[in-house]
């Protein structure tokens, strides 16, 4: 954090830097994606989105998830307890995996029907193996 507040953090807040992606990772997230737009002044639109992405992780809607994350723990440590049970040990990189995707989706796939959900984490597993 010292080296980014002594090299990079003035850049960073008068908007010089650009993300920099390589073309299929902006062509899957959008080029209008948060992700893809530059920060700092000057760039209204990054702005207004990061605005309203960061007031779905203020203290109040994160609590409010929690019983969905200990749900899909428990199912996580469910499915390792009968993997061992089976075959006499667990993999945690697929059930880690699955349980990451998921709970990092959670604020925005509030509301939506478990097979969107599940189809969501499929595209977002696609996406990362193939950055």
């Amino acid at each position: 954090y010292d080296v980014y507040m002594r090299h990079i953090h003035s850049a960073d807040v008068d908007g010089l830097l650009r993300p920099s992606w390589n073309p299929s990772t902006v062509y899957l997230t959008g080029s209008k994606s948060v992700l893809n737009l530059p920060g700092g002044k000057g760039h209204e639109l990054h702005r207004r989105l990061r605005r309203k992405i960061l007031a779905s992780f203020g203290p109040k809607p994160i609590l409010a998830c929690v019983p969905r994350l200990l749900d899909f723990t428990r199912k996580v440590l469910d499915k390792a307890a009968s993997e061992t049970a089976a075959i006499g040990y667990a993999s945690f990189q697929p059930l880690g995996s699955e349980l990451a995707a998921r709970a990092s989706t959670l604020q925005i796939t509030a509301g939506v029907e478990a097979d969107m959900q599940d189809r969501l984490i499929r595209l977002l597993d696609l996406i990362a193996n193939g950055i």
